[in-house]
């Protein structure tokens, strides 16, 4: 039996589906495509991807320093840590690592 498709790229024919995932800074939907063979593999592969965000397995594309580090000191290591020594990480992090050309990308 033929599968329904309703996108052909490169030659060949696939199902596209879409989804939104929010908006970004400019309030414009961010939206990503998924193609299987037919529509059951195109859902297939959306619900492997929320299921990937739910578990933070996909990461922001542009990840800067000072927040990942942030989060680092605040929700991993602040337990271990006395408040004088947690003051002085914090300023270290605003000071030094506070700077638009760290960034991580993916």
């Amino acid at each position: 039996m033929a599968s329904k498709t309703n996108y052909t790229m490169n030659g060949k024919e696939y199902f596209r589906i879409s989804a939104s995932f929010g908006r970004d800074s400019n309030g414009k939907l961010i939206r990503k495509f998924f193609y299987g063979k037919n529509k059951k593999e195109a859902e297939k592969k959306l619900e492997e991807y929320r299921y990937s965000l739910k578990q933070g397995l996909i990461p922001d594309k542009n990840i800067f320093l000072y927040p990942l580090m942030e989060t680092w000191l605040f929700e991993i290591i602040r337990n271990g840590l006395s408040l004088l020594h947690l003051t002085h990480m914090k300023i270290f992090l605003e000071i030094i690592l506070k700077q638009p050309h760290l960034h991580i990308r993916c």
